[in-house]
């Protein structure tokens, strides 16, 4: 039976064991009938370490992609619950402007990016007081399978209207 010893090719003395003859043993080298290999990693260690970087880089590709997916849908809503406050805001100085000004729905839709979405604003009275009404504007969407729907809800103080008796 043939033994390896460090910077030797010589079989062992019988029945003294293996002896060393280098006393400066490297642990990366090794010796066989006289023929040097370095140690390296094998084939197969990296076949591995490749699959195990390449589902790592997939995770993360994937974390990205979703990441871009919510910034996209983010800056969607922004933009309608910009929208929506500019209706609001129109529904309020028309209030404003003329005290006597009645809605009880108001429904259009508009395009943005290629999308139609629909608004809307509802006005109802407050049941606990006799002064305010609850105004609450819509706007949705169907982006695909998502649907948006975004709500903003104020209350607007009523003006009281004079009561005109009606002519006998």
């Amino acid at each position: 039976m043939m033994m390896l010893r460090a910077g030797s090719n010589r079989l062992p003395a019988a029945g003294r064991g293996p002896q060393v003859t280098d006393r400066k043993f490297k642990s990366s080298q090794f010796e066989v009938c006289g023929l040097k290999r370095k140690k390296s990693f094998t084939l197969v260690e990296v076949m591995i370490s490749a699959a195990v970087l390449s589902v790592g880089l997939m995770f993360i590709l994937q974390g990205q992609s979703s990441l871009l997916n919510i910034l996209r849908i983010s800056e969607d809503n922004l933009e309608v619950t910009s929208i929506i406050e500019n209706k609001m805001a129109q529904v309020q100085i028309a209030a404003k402007e003329n005290p006597q000004l009645t809605f009880a729905a108001l429904e259009d839709s508009i395009e943005v990016k290629g999308i139609k979405m629909d608004w809307g604003v509802k006005a109802e009275a407050v049941e606990e007081t006799e002064n305010l009404n609850r105004v609450e504007a819509v706007m949705s969407w169907k982006e695909g399978k998502r649907k948006g729907r975004i709500p903003i809800v104020t209350y607007f103080r009523k003006i009281p209207l004079p009561v005109i008796e009606a002519a006998q």
